[in-house]
């Protein structure tokens, strides 16, 4: 169902937003929080002040589904400037490299690009928010600090080459979480020998949460917010859900072990008619409490 929460004078629930370019994630948080006057609020994953698209939002006691939420794929439709390498592996970046791409073919690029399809070892920009030793890297990479950052596993779920408009090429992006379009963009540069950076990043889903549901920043304000929110089943992502009876529900709200059989190997939402209770998971052949909604 489609709904709000309210406690008190403050919403409880999913927001959908439709980021611009131009402002950070955090500015469009502190934004919903100033409307919605929701001291407990958090999101599903930040996007590039440059990359526009889908954020997940979530306000009150819906904030406790928000790591959860982080973890799911995501889906991109990106347009990468071949030719030209930055700083930033973006348009925001100085061009330190540039190199023909006369001799590119389609068949080049596709080629290049399905190369990168399923688990890889993907190295973050050097102007990124991952921390070294207690400092954000993109703040050594301005204090032209030297250091490295350590690839990690992603995976590439499905790649599309949309278009071809040399210098550019339009992409779509199916990943997982912790993959960086800009690093792809890089990456993909080398590969085929002349340099590329992500000239535009357009985030379209994030796990069974789509764009077209999203409010644009210009159409915030508390009414819109209210009757937007996503709550109850509608807020749960891609989790499982089981049915609780009455005495399970308040097994969970007490903390205790459930007596229910559940398959799920990963973590669930136990609900009680149209409300969230607990996120639990099968430990042991044992139904344990992960966190209490």
């Amino acid at each position: 169902m489609w709904g709000v929460f309210v406690w008190g004078s403050r919403m409880e629930g999913i927001l959908l937003v439709d980021k611009p370019v131009g402002p950070s994630s955090f500015d469009v948080v502190r934004a919903v929080q100033r409307l919605s006057k929701q001291k407990r609020i958090g999101h599903a994953g930040t996007l590039d002040p440059l990359a526009s698209g889908l954020l997940v939002i979530c306000l009150g006691r819906y904030t406790k589904f928000a790591s959860f939420l982080t973890n799911t794929s995501k889906v991109y439709e990106s347009i990468f400037t071949l030719g030209k390498s930055t700083t930033t592996d973006d348009a925001e970046g100085e061009i330190i490299e540039e190199k023909s791409i006369g001799h590119l073919s389609e068949s080049d690029i596709n080629d290049a690009l399905m190369s990168f399809k399923g688990k890889i070892e993907q190295a973050p920009p050097q102007f990124s928010a991952i921390k070294i030793n207690g400092q954000r890297a993109y703040k050594m990479a301005r204090d032209n600090q030297e250091f490295e950052i350590t690839p990690r596993s992603v995976e590439l779920f499905e790649l599309v080459l949309m278009a071809i408009n040399l210098p550019q090429i339009s992409i779509g992006v199916h990943c997982s979480k912790g993959t960086y379009i800009r690093a792809l963009a890089r990456d993909l540069g080398e590969k085929l020998g002349t340099g590329a950076f992500a000239s535009q990043i357009r985030r379209i889903k994030s796990g069974n949460y789509c764009i077209e549901d999203a409010l644009s920043l210009n159409d915030l304000d508390e009414e819109s917010i209210a009757k937007t929110l996503k709550t109850g089943r509608e807020a749960v992502g891609t989790l499982p859900i089981v049915e609780l009876d009455e005495k399970n529900t308040l097994l969970a709200k007490h903390g205790k072990q459930l007596e229910i059989n559940a398959s799920f190997s990963d973590c669930f939402v136990g609900f009680f008619q149209s409300e969230p209770i607990a996120i639990l998971k099968n430990e042991n052949s044992a139904i344990k409490i992960v966190r209490g909604i």
